[in-house]
């Protein structure tokens, strides 16, 4: 688990255990010096609704998709005579804005910008909190309280919850201000640090992915843009299947069952690795006949043929069999752990996009992988490849 996965675990737990629960009249977990019940209430009593506003002849919009957990990643400039109807949300600094529509998501905002006349969508409630701003959003985001919206929402794939119902949820609030205070700056401080971590997460993934264009020849070249010192031999065409093992693992469907040997598809091949936490199980049988033409072993790559594309991911275990899915295996005079950057590749994406087949679902067969005509250099510059991806990659998993 990474640095911002921890983060976000963190904040999941202490959500739970720093506002009262169910038949609870105090956290369990509290900053020292604060004793006493907290206060049951309405939310209409400690913040107004919704409340009128004049919207100015020109604003940032800010839409259901602008926020993602506790940012604003984006908005847009509109003009009042042509924003969208549900422009309606002027903000002022304190507010606090809710998403009642699919709330599970928990899209929610402080607004406490110091510049520019932003304007919400009526896809938020607007709440002008009595309390601690932050201390109410960070309210809002706990898991029960998340619950409650949801219990009184209407609709299944689209669950909406209307500002009315919102107001009179009923929620446990400390009594005093300073209280208030000290948790809303821990959650504020605990959601910068969580934005700071995806940013540096984002940025690790921008310069891979610059990385993977410059590091390998693009359509029509034989050569990349950029080499590692010491390197200025010409790359070399090769034939996928010339120089590496590709398998593929069964296309039938066993049967199921609740103990067994892993089955891995191509849902289970992720940006980040190979992903265990869904995956079914078969048989012993099953298994030794599936491994019998397609056995994994460490080291080896994994290529999603069906459905989800690509995806390639080097293993580390192999107690697993495989279905609708490509196997290189590992050896041979092209290490896969460049093999495995070059299938990530914006030249090898483009190979996808025009060889893949099928309406309803898509698949890539077996002879398309095996005919892959790429460029290689020698080997040392290929090991010297692999491992600047792999620190890359390491790194990006620690902030992930």
């Amino acid at each position: 688990m990474g640095k911002l996965e921890r983060l976000k675990q963190l904040k999941k737990a202490c959500l739970q255990q720093m506002f009262p629960q169910d038949g609870e009249s105090v956290p369990r977990l509290r900053f020292a010096g604060f004793t006493g019940d907290w206060e049951q209430c309405e939310l209409n009593s400690i913040a107004d609704f919704n409340p009128k506003s004049i919207l100015p002849d020109e604003f940032e919009y800010v839409d259901l998709e602008s926020v993602v957990g506790t940012e604003m990643i984006s908005h847009r400039t509109e003009t009042r005579a042509n924003a969208p109807s549900r422009a309606q949300r002027l903000a002022q600094s304190g507010d606090v804005f809710f998403q009642t529509v699919r709330p599970y998501q928990q899209n929610n905002y402080y607004y406490d910008l110091p510049y520019g006349k932003f304007v919400f969508s009526t896809g938020y409630a607007q709440l002008r909190p009595s309390v601690d701003g932050y201390f109410l959003l960070s309210r809002l985001q706990e898991k029960k309280f998340v619950a409650n919206v949801l219990d009184k929402s209407t609709g299944t794939s689209y669950p909406a919850i209307n500002s009315s119902d919102l107001a009179k949820i009923i929620v446990g609030v400390a009594r005093t201000t300073k209280e208030q205070s000290r948790i809303g700056s821990f959650f504020r401080t605990l959601d910068n640090t969580i934005a700071i971590y995806k940013r540096k997460l984002e940025m690790l993934k921008r310069f891979k992915a610059v990385c993977l264009q410059m590091l390998f020849p693009q359509e029509g070249e034989t050569v990349p843009r950029i080499r590692f010192a010491g390197f200025n031999e010409p790359w070399e065409q090769r034939k996928l299947s010339d120089i590496k093992d590709v398998r593929d693992g069964t296309h039938d469907s066993p049967k199921y069952h609740q103990l067994g040997h892993p089955l891995v598809t191509s849902k289970n091949l992720t940006e980040s690795g190979l992903d265990m936490t869904d995956v079914s199980l078969i048989s012993d049988f099953d298994f030794e006949t599936i491994n019998k033409r397609s056995n994994v072993d460490t080291g080896d790559i994994l290529l999603g043929m069906i459905g989800s594309i690509g995806n390639p991911v080097i293993v580390d275990r192999d107690d697993f069999a495989i279905k609708n899915v490509a196997l290189i295996k590992v050896g041979g005079d092209v290490p896969n752990n460049f093999l495995i950057q070059l299938l990530k590749s914006p030249v090898f994406e483009s190979y996808i996009r025009l060889e893949n087949a099928g309406n309803t679902q898509k698949f890539l067969g077996l002879g398309k992988i095996r005919d892959y005509i790429f460029y290689a250099p020698i080997y040392e510059e290929m090991e010297c490849i692999g491992a600047f991806f792999r620190t890359l990659d390491e790194l990006i998993k620690l902030y992930s």
